[in-house]
């Protein structure tokens, strides 16, 4: 139990923001680093749609610098595709206002391929 206590305690510090509102998943996207992305969420387990102070999302902002290994990444992770910003942006939105075709299809598909179950 101990043990566990310990680490829900650490995740706890990996889900705390900078002044401008980033955790440190949302700053490891805006700075590309896949690796240490796919760490905090797949060791650590950091919430995939946690969002900055202007609402933008990790799968946003992978999606407006083009990055594809990242947008898999954070779709496979659970990040939701349908968040929108402060503008009122999903990650398609954002993919194809910065012209990133290839993002804006996988976003496309896995739209396509998950279903929201029904009750």
């Amino acid at each position: 139990m101990c043990g566990a206590r310990m680490l829900r305690r650490l995740a706890a510090s990996f889900e705390a923001v900078d002044s401008g509102g980033r955790t440190p998943l949302l700053t490891a996207v805006w700075n590309c680093h896949l690796e240490m992305a796919a760490y905090l969420l797949e060791t650590v387990g950091v919430n995939p749609n946690a969002v900055d102070e202007q609402g933008a999302s990790a799968l946003s902002v992978a999606a407006q610098q083009g990055n594809r290994e990242l947008v898999v990444l954070l779709l496979r992770m659970g990040a939701e595709p349908s968040l929108k910003d402060l503008a009122g942006r999903t990650a398609l939105d954002v993919a194809t206002m910065y012209g990133h075709d290839t993002i804006r299809a996988v976003l496309q598909v896995f739209s396509l391929v998950i279903v929201p179950e029904k009750e």
